[in-house]
């Protein structure tokens, strides 16, 4: 919920109910985590508060959109502005009117992406917000890269770029300027392209925090990958494991990890990428139980099938498949149609 506005005081029984699902998705437990969230919204429902209930709609359909289910988390984040809008709360309202964009151009309606993007930029601009500016640039660039319109999507990064400049949050500026490194990139010019993402790895790599340096380093990588320098993303996903292993933040250090094997097999390494792999299989082991391992191997093999190497998917997803009936958990529908693939 980075970036809403503090809806006040939050009940004990609520601060439990989020604890709880944040615990509950950093283990792979994510039915579970979505239907504490749907409690803890139903409580701040029942309680009267529209802001605190506004923002536990946000998280749930964040994670909504995390375990793959589109149409309910647009739902859901729809539900949230207008709650936001009854607070009275406009730069909230804003924000999750930027993200309804983006989920709406994830589901493919672009059209109706760009028509609520547009009002965003306008309200940003008349409530003077360079962060919410920014935020609404980045997801107009976004959207026009995804039509193919690399140079007018260059333009929407550079202008939230200007926007965030000088903001305290350094992370806006680290992704904002990654994807104008792929726009660039897409107009033909990789010089650009890597001394944008070279300023990027800087500015990520000094900001003080573990977690949030290790995150903005993320979007340098995989901005790397997308422009065709995986090895030069491996350099950086090493960077970020060890950010992370400086925090013990063990969910994160494992995420990490899948990333790191994948960078490694798209820079052709497929020794160190298996070596990887079965480190955070490892991790998943000592952290958690059956349900955490399988999840490991649902986000290597998903890895594995989105780049083309369906034959060490294949074993991947068989050993999620395992693990989930070792846990007594239901198979992911993505699951079986990767495998029947």
């Amino acid at each position: 919920m980075a970036g809403f506005a503090d809806s006040g005081p939050v009940p004990p029984e609520i601060q439990g109910l989020l604890a709880a699902a944040e615990a509950q998705q950093a283990q792979g437990q994510t039915s579970q985590a979505l239907a504490t969230l749907r409690q803890a919204r139903d409580k701040a429902q029942a309680g009267g508060s529209v802001a605190l209930t506004a923002q536990v709609t946000v998280a749930l359909a964040v994670a909504q959109a995390s375990a793959g289910q589109g149409g309910e988390a647009l739902a859901a984040m729809r539900k949230a502005s207008d709650l936001f809008g009854q607070a009275g709360d406009r730069p909230s309202q804003v924000r999750a009117l930027i993200q309804t964009a983006g989920l709406q151009a994830a589901a493919g309606d672009l059209n109706a992406a760009k028509s609520v993007v547009q009002g965003c930029l306008s309200e940003a601009g008349q409530l003077g917000d360079g962060q919410l500016l920014s935020e609404a640039h980045l997801v107009a660039g976004q959207l026009l890269l995804t039509t193919r319109y690399a140079a007018a999507a260059a333009d929407e990064f550079r202008t939230g770029l200007a926007a965030a400049t000088g903001l305290p949050d350094a992370a806006a500026q680290v992704q904002l300027r990654a994807y104008l490194a792929i726009a660039v990139f897409q107009c033909g010019n990789a010089a650009d392209a890597l001394s944008l993402l070279s300023e990027d790895a800087k500015v990520a790599q000094a900001m003080p925090d573990g977690i949030a340096g290790a995150a903005a380093l993320s979007n340098v990588a995989d901005a790397l990958v997308a422009i065709g320098r995986p090895l030069d993303a491996v350099s950086v996903g090493k960077q970020i494991l060890a950010r992370l292993q400086q925090t013990g933040a063990q969910p994160l250090i494992i995420q990490a990890m899948i990333g790191l094997s994948n960078m490694y097999a798209l820079a052709g390494q497929a020794g160190e990428a298996a070596n990887q792999a079965s480190q955070a299989v490892a991790a998943a082991t000592q952290f958690g139980g059956a349900a955490d391992v399988a999840s490991v191997w649902l986000r290597l093999g998903t890895m594995s099938f989105q780049r083309g190497d369906r034959m060490v998917a294949a074993g991947q997803l068989g050993n999620a498949r395992t693990q989930l009936t070792a846990a007594g958990l239901a198979e992911p529908p993505m699951l079986t149609q990767m495998l029947a693939s």
